[in-house]
């Protein structure tokens, strides 16, 4: 799955999820802030470095 996000400087970001990362980010709570799934994308992509 593409996490697709727009900030509000209107710059596209782009998430290749693959399956863990994507049940991980059902996890969180979908609300209406766009910062807050570039948080998420950015937690999944760090707990993928490590």
């Amino acid at each position: 799955m593409i996490l697709r996000v727009i900030n509000n400087n209107d710059r596209n970001y782009f998430f290749n999820l693959n399956d863990l990362e994507l049940s991980k980010l059902k996890q969180f709570r979908i609300v209406q802030n766009k910062a807050h799934f570039i948080l998420c994308g950015v937690i999944l992509r760090q707990s993928r470095l490590r």
